[in-house]
């Protein structure tokens, strides 16, 4: 788990883990059991048993706490071992890795390190959300996020004509803001069918926290598009999509928001596709960065830099060659 940041991690959908029931989920390359409880109570524990090694994610829920599925140890929700067949006596080392766990939005998140000073996804209020979806995409967690903050990107992948310098603002160690206004100028049906109903231009916010967790707002559209992302190992991303909307009464109104979140998501999916093609495969080394058109990229290289890890341990490290000679740059204009 070397080098990713203290942060709030989906681990999967909560529609994905009934009362009594566990799953195995691969993060930051190590597996892990998440289990619900038969009182509803979200876990997460390091899957590997400390007595012989058998994965809990193939476990059975017992009550409020997670059997080993080999000699049918028993774990709390804290890691600690609460039963043994064989044995009256419990070893104090009969202890599993536990992840503090949150559900938010239809998303079930671990935390990464001591639990973080923001909660996934905060200040929405009472809402209503789409089923998230989940993407298995062969990108690493950074090249994911960095692509958010890479200002050429809005035009050459989606037809995005910048009509203001794009604003970059941080608010604390965990979070990156960038804003931009930019006319519509792409001929896919998703940009024809928004300048069709009036959408010619937009406004958008996109706050990154953790690292990993990015609320996107659109000024045009009342709903929030938010996005999760898991590290499953070097190289590879579990992307999870949800979109919100405040929520409205129930009745016809409910209905009819429920079909518009789910005609928002589909468009959103539609948006994020082309960026999800591009990225793919991508080694994020960065060579030569321009002053100005890579500043935006630049800001967030030096965000994901300084996010806190677990630890104090080192982020990684390979595009710090080209930061370097960017900020020497800065200081030489000649260079």
């Amino acid at each position: 788990m070397s080098g990713y940041p203290v942060s709030w991690y989906p681990l999967c959908r909560s529609s994905d883990l009934k009362p009594g029931q566990a799953r195995r989920v691969v993060a930051w390359g190590r597996p892990w059991a998440v289990w619900r409880s038969a009182a509803g109570q979200v876990s997460a524990l390091e899957a590997i048993c400390s007595h012989m090694g058998a994965d809990l994610g193939r476990g059975r829920v017992v009550g409020e706490a997670l059997q080993c599925p080999l000699h049918h140890w028993q774990y709390g929700a804290d890691g600690r071992c609460v039963h043994i067949p064989a044995s009256a006596a419990i070893p104090a080392r009969a202890c599993q890795q536990a992840l503090p766990c949150i559900e938010r939005y239809g998303l079930v998140f671990g935390a990464l390190g001591d639990p973080p000073a923001f909660p996934p996804f905060a200040g929405e209020g009472q809402a209503r959300w789409s089923r998230p979806s989940v993407t298995d995409a062969p990108i690493a967690l950074e090249t994911l996020v960095a692509n958010s903050f890479d200002g050429q990107h809005f035009a050459t992948v989606h037809d995005r004509e910048l009509l203001a310098p794009v604003e970059v603002a941080q608010d604390g160690p965990h979070h990156l803001r960038i804003a931009y206004r930019a006319r519509v100028a792409g001929r896919r049906l998703g940009d024809r069918l928004m300048r069709a109903v009036g959408i010619a231009t937009v406004g958008i916010e996109i706050h990154c926290w953790g690292g990993n967790l990015m609320q996107v707002y659109n000024k045009r559209t009342p709903n929030t598009i938010l996005v999760a992302i898991l590290p499953v190992e070097a190289g590879r991303s579990l992307v999870f999509v949800t979109t919100v909307m405040a929520q409205r009464v129930g009745g016809l109104q409910g209905v009819i928001q429920r079909l518009q979140l789910a005609v928002a998501h589909r468009f959103t999916l539609a948006f994020l596709r082309p960026d999800l093609a591009a990225l793919a495969g991508m080694a994020l080394r960065p060579r030569v960065l321009l002053p100005e058109a890579d500043s935006t990229f630049v800001a967030w290289l030096r965000y994901w830099r300084a996010l806190p890890r677990p630890d104090g341990q080192a982020t990684h490290n390979g595009h710090e060659p080209a930061l370097l000679a960017f900020e020497a740059a800065q200081e030489r204009p000649d260079a």
